[in-house]
């Protein structure tokens, strides 16, 4: 992300175009470092108000991650008890990310400290990667900076990022993956590096959640039916399969089951029943969430400039980020 925000008062755009930042009053005079430290501390805080003083902190629901990593730093198994082999956790990648606070820290600690700031650092890289996205996808520089801004302020980024689960590092991935795939589908060629780089998010998305591969699959129709990149569709496609078989066979061989436990415990009833409960969930996640504060600006902008709506690539994966954790 280096070159995103830089430090003459300007946004540096794809492709080398820098575009003003029209910003009114001190923000107009601010560098990029100081807008990402204001946005890192803006975070934090709404991520320690939800932590610590909100009866709607989600905390308690994240010890079927954070017991397995405390486990696994005390005897060197990956399970809820160390005596009894089950995968609790629902995010394999985030509970690997939660191990190192325990070395220095209790488990209150870490889920009050470690974790919030680590989620605070996933937040604001995935603000800045949604103004790369709008900026790729054609905004301008003030409309792109507003789009992140949002992403920063609406409670729901606070929310998360206090919330010591892996939603923020989810969201994070999820949207890179679409940036990249928004950047293979433009460029000229193929780009070894963006393919390398494509492929490596793919795979920690997969070990981020049981769902982790419906969002490169998304991404690897889009690159492969829709735009004909059928190269960096293979980056995206393949790599996905390959970690889903390992993962799968993996947990197998440890557990004895091929998906977490969680998945066992939550996901129940008949295909229409999960259909309409996945519904209802819209009514208390993208609506309360705000995250459409954060849509609906781009979407105007788009309708008014191009008479087309914002790309559905991005629509999707954007809310279905926030939805995820339900």
């Amino acid at each position: 992300m280096v070159g995103v925000l830089n430090s003459t008062n300007s946004l540096e755009g794809l492709g080398g175009r820098r575009e003003p930042v029209a910003l009114y009053g001190l923000l107009r005079r601010m560098s990029g470092p100081t807008l990402m430290l204001l946005a890192f501390v803006h975070i934090y805080a709404s991520a320690l108000y939800f932590n610590r003083t909100s009866t709607l902190s989600p905390t308690d629901d994240s010890l079927i991650g954070i017991r397995p990593a405390e486990v696994l730093w005390q005897t060197g198994k990956l399970s809820f008890n160390a005596g009894e082999m089950v995968e609790a956790n629902s995010s394999l990648l985030y509970t690997i990310f939660a191990v190192p606070g325990f070395s220095v820290l209790d488990r209150i600690g870490v889920v009050n400290y470690y974790l919030p700031i680590l989620n605070t650092l996933f937040a604001l890289v995935t603000a800045i990667i949604l103004y790369r996205l709008c900026l790729q996808g054609g905004t301008g520089g003030r409309w792109a900076l507003f789009a992140a801004a949002l992403m920063v302020l609406i409670p729901a980024t606070g929310f998360w990022a206090g919330s010591a689960m892996e939603t923020s590092l989810n969201s994070m991935l999820e949207l890179g993956l679409v940036l990249a795939a928004a950047l293979a589908s433009r460029v000229n060629g193929d780009n070894g590096r963006l393919l390398r780089w494509t492929a490596f998010v793919t795979v920690l998305l997969v070990l981020t959640r049981p769902d982790g591969f419906l969002v490169p699959l998304c991404v690897s129709l889009f690159l492969g039916v829709a735009k004909r990149k059928w190269k960096a569709a293979a980056a995206v496609f393949f790599p996905m399969l390959l970690a889903v078989f390992v993962v799968s066979s993996w947990r197998c061989l440890y557990y004895g089951q091929p998906l977490p436990n969680s998945v066992y415990a939550k996901v129940t009833g008949t295909l229409t029943e999960l259909l309409d409960y996945a519904l209802s969930l819209w009514s208390v996640t993208f609506i309360p969430g705000a995250l459409w504060v954060v849509l609906l600006p781009l979407m105007v902008r788009f309708t008014l400039e191009t008479g087309r709506i914002v790309s559905s690539c991005h629509a999707m994966a954007s809310a279905r980020t926030w939805a995820n954790p339900f």
